[in-house]
């Protein structure tokens, strides 16, 4: 019997045929489900994926694993040229061996359902274990007038899939080639660039703000640069983060060979916290951190306030942690 995820979301009637869920290999680290469209936002999203992952084996025999998904019209043909393409993007990346660690899936669509829909349902049933989704953000505004920093499909997976998601935007930043050096990680790609990426973490006290702090610091890789972010609030709180975090940015320094890694507080703006947030990372390339969904099953965006105004409002990558049960 297919399992999934505690949550208050429920898809449209009908569900997603049995054979979508198979994969070529059993998952023994975290699954990435990178979802692409064919766009030219795709091959960033395959290559951010590819950075954050661990491609190799690690101490207990796991390495992080891949499933390339395309979701279609039923009846629509299967875009076999864009999913053999994303699988070569992902060997240029430096992962180890594409053909174990990497499915591809192209997911039809039951009727009624919106590609939103697809890809909330398959990311919250694909496997029980660690899990994360990677999606372009890029959607046009509903006036016409161009492009907005975050599209419906993306707000959809944001508020209602329940493992970590990761939202790639588009290019940003000085440089013409977009995120400024962002994707020049050491033997990736076919770069040897010596900046890492600049990543920030929220951090509030809460145990979301410290499964958000454990995912950024799974993403670093020697090199890169973490910052963990706290917005003011209460005295007790701020002298608890500041005491906790300054030993954990120091651990996470020494472990991972990190370029820099601090602890960082800044007030809040307008009594905003999540423009203090938007602010404070305005030079991180990806920004993670950890948000509640509500209850209220009714409501379009099951997810808190703040995070949602701070995807909409960020230039640079987000990654949102949920605190969910497997």
């Amino acid at each position: 019997m297919l399992k999934k995820r505690q949550s208050t979301y429920e898809p449209p009637e009908g569900k997603l045929d049995a054979d979508v869920f198979r994969l070529p290999f059993e998952p023994s680290g975290c699954l990435w489900v990178i979802a692409v469209d064919g766009s030219d936002l795709s091959m960033r999203v395959v290559r951010l994926a590819s950075f954050l992952m661990n491609p190799s084996f690690i101490k207990s025999g796991q390495r992080d694993q891949v499933v390339v998904v395309n979701i279609v019209q039923r009846g629509e043909e299967e875009n076999t040229n864009l999913l053999v393409t994303c699988r070569e993007e992902l060997r240029k990346c430096n992962l180890q061996n594409v053909e174990k660690q990497v499915a591809l899936k192209t997911i039809p669509m039951p009727e009624g359902w919106g590609v939103g829909d697809a890809l909330v349902y398959f990311t919250n049933h694909v496997h029980m274990g660690q899990t994360q989704l990677v999606i372009g953000a890029a959607g046009k505004r509903a006036d016409g007038s161009g492009f907005s920093r975050l599209g419906s499909i993306a707000e959809q997976c944001l508020a209602k899939v329940k493992v970590p998601v990761t939202i790639v935007k588009g290019p940003w930043g000085t440089s013409a080639d977009g995120d400024r050096g962002a994707f020049g990680r050491p033997l990736r790609h076919g770069m040897d660039a010596s900046t890492g990426l600049q990543i920030s973490v929220c951090i509030d006290g809460s145990r979301t703000g410290d499964l958000a702090f454990d995912a950024a610091a799974s993403f670093c890789r020697e090199g890169d640069t973490l910052t963990a972010l706290h917005v003011n609030s209460t005295e007790e709180t701020d002298m608890m983060c500041a005491s906790k975090y300054a030993v954990e940015c120091e651990k996470v320094r020494e472990t991972k060979n990190l370029a820099g890694c601090r602890f960082v507080t800044v007030p809040a703006k307008r009594n905003s916290i999540a423009e203090a947030i938007v602010d404070g990372s305005v030079d991180a390339d990806i920004l993670v951190m950890g948000t509640v969904e509500l209850v209220n099953i009714k409501k379009r965006n099951i997810l808190g306030s703040i995070a949602m105004h701070i995807a909409k409002a960020t230039k640079g990558h987000l990654t949102i942690v949920k605190n969910f049960p497997r």
